[in-house]
């Protein structure tokens, strides 16, 4: 299951730039660049947003 964004929306939706949100997915998948070919994973996409939440 995909989250339907693509990760550029998604880093909009979050306030942060692509590099900002790629640099961190790090924390949270082996492949982060896998993020540019399509949909963000359900859990990458949760992991990354419940990060931004925190720590904004």
């Amino acid at each position: 299951m995909s989250d339907s964004r693509a990760v550029e929306t998604l880093a909009n939706d979050l306030g942060v730039s692509v590099p900002e949100l790629l640099e961190t997915a790090k924390q949270f998948t082996t492949k982060p660049g896998a993020l540019l070919d399509g949909p963000a994973p359900d859990t990458v996409a949760s992991r990354l947003t419940a990060y931004f939440t925190d720590v904004k």
